[in-house]
């Protein structure tokens, strides 16, 4: 039970994270997409220099963090489209 409580606060750690560096990302450089880009990006290259062989847990916790930063780009679109001035 202690390591499924771990895993939990992890994930919620990563989506937080996600989601606080995507949308500051996305409000200096203007771009709703730019945060969402740049995960699957640095994702692609952690994949590739590990040949693919990461455990099954830490793809679960790149998903979770995917989530945070497609969350941070749709929020950014958002506000963008509401014309909030840190975001157009």
């Amino acid at each position: 039970m202690d390591m499924i409580g771990f895993w939990f606060l992890l994930s919620v750690l990563a989506i937080v994270t996600t989601f606080g560096l995507g949308t500051t990302v996305n409000m200096i450089f203007k771009r709703w997409w730019l945060s969402m880009v740049l995960y699957f990006l640095l994702v692609a290259i952690l994949a590739v220099s590990a040949s693919f062989r990461l455990q099954g847990a830490e793809w679960v916790l790149l998903a979770v963090g995917a989530v945070g930063s497609v969350l941070a780009s749709l929020g950014s679109r958002v506000l963008k489209k509401r014309g909030y001035p840190l975001f157009s």
